[in-house]
């Protein structure tokens, strides 16, 4: 009887196999639903990751070298002309038609309303959590003890990215307090705004002097008022009341710096120009906004958000009028203005890699305050097998619209789902200095994280901010630099490899 070798911690990464222990399912039927409903949801699921895989690709196309274009806009997409004025047509295969993506639109939201489909990714759901709970049991001291091993890491050292996160309020309030007084004493005499008036001239106006101020006086972090009332929280963003002072001290001076986003948006079409002709202009010319080029080499992804919680009273459909034509005074539903976000996210993304630059994801919000269909099986698992990135902010959440213990990043954690944890509004919802480390000091004494799994989610954080990351399983896994066990990354990597190939393997039967 040959007696097994046994592999040291320190060679875990070089070994093809890495040791802990597993569960193995055995017997014909392993998914736990009948075949003919696991046929059924394997075809489903297998369409939608194909509609997705074809988004994805349009999105991220590549172009040879180009010469500049002029940029004209024809049903809310931009085109690209020759200076002859012939238009350039290579562009065009690069993003999805409008017909194309409300047929996809339908065909996803059929399956989430599938019998079959719900049943069969609710069960697969609830597996890969216990199936987790199992792993934990059998294999928590030797992942620890795999972390012991790597000496000069640990959670405090390793990586972790905020994921999500407000530029106009990533400071605390103590910060901004005293932000604040430091400015009234030492610029008060600057003008600001656009009319001739200094900084302590505006305090002045309003009684306030800069020994008065506190952090209650301030009033900007959320509180139970603000539960369910994004209107409230809205306000929140206006230090003592003012919007004056989150003119001065919070928002992008719009008289200097914020040229495309000073002028207020009567049409869609004037939306679609702030937001995307700075873009493409820069992309055609660097030289004719030198900043707004150094900028974009270091932005990864476009957000979009609003509050979800309001109903639309438009529908997106093939008669609904494209961004020149819309004249309804309701505002167009969230997808349309996604599908224009797409649309020409995707026709920049191209031109910018003709050029040699880089390119944008796109990176919308799924609030917790939007249709309950954020949450339906299907979705989950379907953002499980393409491990999309889901940036999370329990804290938030808790102030605006779901208590901290319904929150459900654990789950999807437990799951296997693509999670991170992010800030949002440090200014409004946290305390300390380190906004981040609260977010994760939290959710490891509610929900009783270990060492693994608080680094799982940071390594999480650092795939989802872009970099250029091709490996896959334990060889994409270094843990001198991430501090997650390769038992967790193989654990991983071996369920998620097991789903697809339980799906895929139903084709013979389509």
């Amino acid at each position: 009887r040959q007696v097994p070798q046994l592999i040291e911690m320190h060679t875990f990464r070089d070994a093809i196999d890495v040791n802990y222990q597993g569960m193995a399912i055995t017997g014909e039927e392993l998914s736990g639903v009948p075949l003919e409903d696991h046929n059924v949801a394997s075809k489903e699921l297998i369409k939608a990751l194909e509609i997705r895989e074809e988004y994805m690709r349009r999105i991220g196309n590549f172009f040879p070298t180009t010469e500049k274009y002029e940029l004209r806009r024809k049903d809310g997409v931009t085109h690209f002309y020759h200076a002859d004025g012939t238009r350039e047509t290579k562009f065009d295969d690069c993003y999805i038609s409008q017909e194309k993506f409300l047929l996809d639109t339908e065909i996803l939201t059929a399956m989430i309303v599938n019998g079959p489909m719900k049943s069969f990714c609710y069960r697969r759901l609830s597996y890969l959590q216990n199936k987790f709970s199992l792993h934990v049991l059998m294999n928590e001291l030797r992942e620890l003890h795999e972390q012991k091993c790597v000496s000069h890491r640990d959670f405090y050292n390793i990586r972790k990215v905020d994921t999500h996160i407000h530029a106009a309020s990533s400071m605390n309030q103590k910060h901004l307090l005293r932000f604040i007084k430091k400015k009234i004493k030492t610029d008060g005499k600057t003008i600001v705004g656009g009319k001739p008036i200094t900084m302590r001239e505006v305090f002045e106006g309003m009684g306030i002097d800069a020994y008065d101020l506190s952090v209650d006086m301030l009033d900007v972090h959320a509180d139970r008022n603000t539960f369910h009332r994004f209107d409230k929280f809205n306000a929140k963003y206006n230090p003592v009341g003012e919007s004056r002072l989150r003119e001065i001290f919070i928002k992008t001076d719009n008289h200097v710096g914020g040229k495309y986003f000073a002028e207020r948006s009567r049409t869609l079409v004037e939306l679609l120009d702030n937001i995307f002709l700075p873009l493409f202009e820069v992309t055609n010319d660097p030289a004719s906004h030198p900043e707004l080029h150094r900028f974009l080499q270091q932005v990864s992804g476009i957000d979009s958000v609003d509050d979800e919680s309001k109903h639309e009273f438009v529908h997106f459909d093939i008669r609904t009028p494209v961004p020149e034509k819309y004249t309804d005074k309701e505002n167009p539903p969230y997808n349309y203005y996604l599908y224009y976000m797409y649309a020409n996210l995707s026709l920049l993304n191209a031109f910018r890699r003709s050029r040699g630059m880089n390119t944008f994801a796109l990176r919308p919000h799924c609030g917790e305050a939007g249709h309950v269909n954020h949450l339906v099986p299907v979705l989950q698992y379907l953002y499980y097998l393409v491990q999309m990135g889901i940036a999370m902010s329990p804290l938030s959440n808790n102030s605006l619209f779901v208590s901290y213990q319904r929150n459900p990043m654990h789950e999807f954690m437990q799951k296997g789902l693509n999670v991170s944890l992010s800030t949002d509004d440090p200014l409004q919802f946290h305390y300390t200095k380190e906004a981040l480390m609260e977010e994760y000091s939290i959710a490891a004494q509610v929900w009783k994280l270990s060492s693994c799994d608080m680094c799982e989610l940071a390594r999480n954080s650092v795939l989802q901010s872009g970099p250029n990351f091709k490996e896959e399983g334990v060889l994409g896994n270094d843990i001198h630099r991430t501090n997650v066990p390769d038992i967790r990354v193989s654990y991983r990597h071996e369920a998620l490899v097991d789903e697809l190939t339980n799906i895929f393997r139903s084709r013979m039967f389509f």
